[in-house]
């Protein structure tokens, strides 16, 4: 029995975008070395079958995507990666759709942000497309989720039709997940607004699954609660001069988790999240 569902590994903050939903700002850790992601693949695989390369930034970002891949499949880690899609490309079809890659999601609210037009090759939703014809084509293990979020099918309702017609699929206004083919869906996701420090919420039930099923690990190795947490407000330690265990067990950790389980918020930032964490 592992300890966690997931953690969340983000190789760098780097995107090349600047999404209107996305928090600010980015650029400013860069990219996690290799020896340090070996340190986390090395710990993590203790604690968890999972690993997923997000918090911000894109992973299809970096030349050496295969080597960080590489060395997940060595500690026996599945990756879950999360990409706008901006920077696929034909080589990189194959690494991202076998193992260790299990699954792969595409923000395309990001490819189609008003702010990233500039930054968005004409060929983007063909790159895509030729990625989800290839995946079902090799009929490879891994998954592809296409996400849209709920609050943009006004302005981007063309973009939901384009894909179903694509992959020959009726429309179904009240279906929220669309099967393209095998393994490969079209997911229409929640808006979430992310968390600041202003305005602390009144929720009373505060469940998370923060140190509960998920931790999150950013570039330069702090270790955080969860994946919200992109921006380390709540820093538990870092991997450079702790390790895992060390670090989810100190007293701030324990505090949080435990707050947790019993519904409350114990960080300021966690008190104004409005996360629809469930719990399993």
């Amino acid at each position: 029995m592992y300890r966690f569902k997931k953690i969340y590994i983000e190789l760098s903050d780097i995107c090349g975008l600047n999404c209107s939903f996305c928090p600010t700002p980015k650029n400013t850790r860069k990219i996690m070395d290799v020896d340090l992601f070996e340190k986390a693949c090395s710990q993590s695989a203790k604690l968890t079958q999972i690993i997923t390369f997000h918090l911000l930034g894109d992973p299809c970002m970096l030349k050496n995507l295969r080597e960080y891949l590489n060395i997940a499949l060595s500690y026996s880690l599945g990756v879950d990666l999360v990409t706008s899609g901006v920077y696929l490309h034909k080589d990189q079809f194959d690494i991202l759709t076998l193992p260790p890659v299990h699954q792969l999601s595409i923000s395309l609210n990001a490819g189609f942000d008003e702010k990233n037009q500039a930054r968005i090759p004409a060929n983007y939703l063909k790159n895509i497309f030729d990625l989800c014809h290839y995946k079902i084509l090799q009929d490879t293990p891994s998954f592809i989720n296409l996400r849209l979020q709920d609050t943009s099918l006004k302005i981007l309702s063309w973009l939901k039709d384009a894909i179903l017609s694509e992959f020959k699929i009726k429309d179904d206004n009240s279906c929220f997940r669309f099967r393209l083919g095998k393994k490969v869906f079209l997911n229409i996701t929640k808006t979430f607004q992310w968390p600041t420090l202003k305005d602390a919420s009144d929720v009373k039930d505060k469940y998370c699954h923060g140190l509960i099923s998920q931790i999150g690990i950013l570039s330069n190795g702090l270790v955080v609660p969860c994946c919200i947490d992109a921006r380390g407000h709540i820093g538990l330690g870092n991997l450079k001069d702790s390790n895992i265990l060390n670090i989810i067990n100190s007293p701030r950790a324990l505090k949080i988790q435990e707050g947790f389980i019993k519904g409350e918020a114990v960080e300021d930032l966690c008190k104004t999240c409005t996360y629809p964490a469930k719990r399993y």
